[in-house]
């Protein structure tokens, strides 16, 4: 009897998805995903909306970059959607504080329809690192932790509360520099900037 073995894609895939699980549960936590072949200076947040979209689900990237999109559509096999339409958006720069304004956060009848916006930053590192401090408090946190993240200022803080403010409609935030370390931030977490 031949035990199945997993493609070396599908490993990747399945190593990614628990590690964005494990990241959304315990906010915070950093997590370190290997960054794809493909997708230039986002070839990390490729690796992780590789494990996330398939032809059931839909994408928008922020700002919209049609080669980007086309990368995306060539692998998961996903479709583009408008950004208020979306199940996950790609966003960077000013493209983020867009996103998060723009994304849907489902409604109380399928409040599991919001969002999840993953946001290429310049780092992220532990309460020590360079960067905006943010405190984190809510479920899977002991009490509080912080980190230090530089692209995710004071007014992308006030536009992440404001659109989670009627849980349990709301969006999921996923951080992701360029080299692929990672930290999840779900809706019903609280931040508040400094240590």
């Amino acid at each position: 009897m031949n035990t199945p073995v997993l493609t070396p894609r599908a490993a990747r895939e399945q190593s990614t998805f628990r590690l964005l699980l494990d990241a959304l549960a315990r906010p915070g936590t950093l997590h370190a995903v290997a960054p794809h072949d493909q997708g230039g200076p986002f070839a990390a947040a490729v690796t992780i909306l590789e494990a996330l979209l398939d032809h059931e689900v839909s994408f928008a990237t922020s700002p919209a970059a049609a080669d980007l999109e086309e990368t995306l559509l060539r692998l998961t096999g996903s479709r583009v959607a408008a950004l208020g339409e979306a199940d996950y958006v790609l966003a960077w720069g000013t493209g983020v504080a867009t996103a998060i304004e723009s994304a849907t956060i489902g409604v109380p009848e399928y409040p599991d329809r919001g969002a999840t916006v993953i946001a290429v930053v310049e780092s992220v590192s532990g309460p020590a690192g360079p960067g905006e401090h943010l405190t984190l408090r809510g479920p899977g946190i002991q009490g509080s932790a912080t980190i230090a993240v530089r692209g995710f200022g004071p007014e992308l803080v006030q536009a992440f509360a404001r659109r989670n403010a009627m849980l349990p409609c709301g969006l999921d935030l996923v951080l992701v520099t360029p080299g692929g370390v990672t930290a999840g931030i779900g809706r019903y977490t609280r931040i508040t900037e400094g240590s």
